[in-house]
C-alpha cells in the first residue's frame, strides 16, 4: 500500500513532509513548476487551460489536475479582538443552548 501511496503522490506534485506509523503528512506544491516539468502520459493528466476549477456541480468527475491560479500575495493582519472560544462560559452556553434546542425537538 504504501508504495502505491508514494507512487500516486508524486505523480500529484506533492511532497513528503512527514511520516510516523501509519500517519503521513504531505505538502502540496506552491507553483507549477512540478506539474509543468512532468513528463507526458503520467496520470492523472492536467486540466485544459480552459476548463473552469470552480465549475465542479453537476458536471462530469473528471481525473484531472488544475494547474495552480497565479494570484496576489495578500497579507492579513492579526485581529486586535478575538474571542475566546475555550472559555468555560462560551462553551456551557453553547452547549446548554444547544441542548435545549434538541430536547424541544425530540418531544
Amino acid at each position: 500500500f504504501w508504495t502505491e501511496m508514494i507512487t500516486h503522490t508524486s505523480s500529484v506534485c506533492w511532497d513528503l513532509v512527514k511520516r510516523e506509523g501509519y500517519i503521513a503528512i504531505w505538502q502540496k506544491p506552491l507553483n507549477n513548476t512540478c506539474y509543468l516539468s512532468r513528463e507526458a502520459g503520467v496520470r492523472p493528466p492536467l486540466c485544459n487551460r480552459d476548463d473552469d476549477p470552480d465549475n465542479v456541480w453537476f458536471g462530469t468527475l473528471m481525473f484531472l489536475i488544475h494547474v495552480l491560479l497565479k494570484t496576489k500575495e495578500v497579507k492579513i493582519g492579526l485581529q486586535e479582538t478575538r474571542i475566546n472560544l475555550s472559555s468555560p462560559d462560551v462553551v456551557h452556553n453553547s452547549y446548554m443552548a444547544q441542548m435545549d434546542i434538541w430536547i424541544r425537538f425530540l418531544r
